[in-house]
């Protein structure tokens, strides 16, 4: 099982009994993960770098603190298989994502709809 442990900055990988076996740290602060047929997963990634308000002891540092420093936030591709990451898609802020076996990505955007390259809140990308 695949957590997207957002507070925590990680993907945590759980076996069948739910416990821990690691976590991945480097796709960001996944909000959502989608996991294909092949074990390509794709993690959204819509706070990375953002300065969000959170509480006090958010692990991050207290009130608007940016989150994952040092990060940027989009969607990360890669293999749920040993967790290698393989690609990187910038400039957007998908929260709710999906994708089908065609390899397609389809996000929903938690702000800068107006702006989007797609012109709206809801976004898809195509492999070439």
């Amino acid at each position: 099982m695949f957590v997207a442990d957002r507070s925590n900055n990680r993907v945590q990988v759980l076996d069948g009994d739910l416990n821990f076996v690691d976590e991945w740290r480097h796709f960001g602060r996944p909000s959502g993960i989608t996991i294909l047929a092949d074990d390509t997963m794709i993690v959204a990634d819509s706070e990375s770098g953002a300065s969000i308000p959170g509480p006090p002891v958010a692990p991050d540092g207290p009130g608007r603190s940016p989150r994952n420093p040092g990060w940027q936030v989009g969607i990360r591709i890669g293999s749920a298989t040993d967790g290698s990451l393989h690609h990187f898609i910038p400039g957007t802020r998908p929260e709710g994502m999906a994708a089908d076996e065609a390899g397609n990505i389809f996000a929903g955007l938690t702000s800068g709809c107006d702006v989007s390259p797609s012109g709206g809140c809801l976004q898809k990308w195509v492999p070439r």
